[in-house]
């Protein structure tokens, strides 16, 4: 789905006229957002619970896929869902703030939730097979690929992936993409005009 001609008009009215659609940071990345169905996917809460879209009626969504050992932007990305929650105030209710694992092998359920609990008990954490992330994941651009470690340990990896946050909204459509360098402040932003819309 491609952002409509209100939703460029919105971001350009606070200077962000590229928020919608920036450019993944992995390399090769699809640049458009695609068509969610209702229900989306079906991953599973480290306590067990079964989650889709459509687990969150009359709520935003948003969402980021990286793992538990990610040496770069993971951690942050959750530190920046985190921020943007406390910038929205009272309007952060609305917004459901999902970490799904590209790495359910190594990252366990109690690693998993310990992980996204330590920055903000207000992330949901999910995880699944790899096929339902993989399928998960290609619904809103998201790519990663598997990445040999260059050190001693036999079987080693790291994850090359897509950096940004994907916003649903409450009907369960892609709404934007968010990145790191605008900020949570600016996220903030955005998000608040989009709300305006409904």
């Amino acid at each position: 789905m491609r952002p409509t001609l209100l939703s460029w008009l919105l971001m350009l009215a606070v200077g962000l006229a590229a928020a919608a659609v920036p450019r993944p940071a992995c390399a090769g990345g699809p640049n458009t957002l695609a068509s969610v169905p209702a229900q989306g996917f079906e991953l599973t809460a480290t306590d067990g619970r079964r989650i889709t879209l459509a687990s969150f009626p009359g709520r935003w969504q948003l969402i980021y896929f990286g793992y538990t050992q990610c040496p770069e932007f993971c951690s942050v990305m959750l530190l920046d869902m985190a921020a943007l929650l406390d910038e929205l105030g009272p309007l952060g209710e609305r917004l459901q703030p999902i970490f799904v694992t590209i790495d359910p092998g190594r990252d366990t359920p109690e690693l998993l939730g310990g992980y996204v609990a330590a920055v903000d008990p207000r992330i949901l954490a999910l995880t699944g097979s790899d096929a339902a992330i993989r399928a998960a994941a290609s619904l809103f651009g998201v790519r990663y690929d598997k990445v040999a470690g260059a050190g001693k340990v036999a079987g080693d990896y790291t994850i090359d992936h897509s950096v940004f946050l994907s916003v649903v909204d409450p009907a369960g459509e892609p709404a934007a993409r968010l990145t790191h360098d605008q900020g949570p402040r600016r996220m903030a932003d955005i998000f608040r005009l989009l709300m305006q819309r409904e």
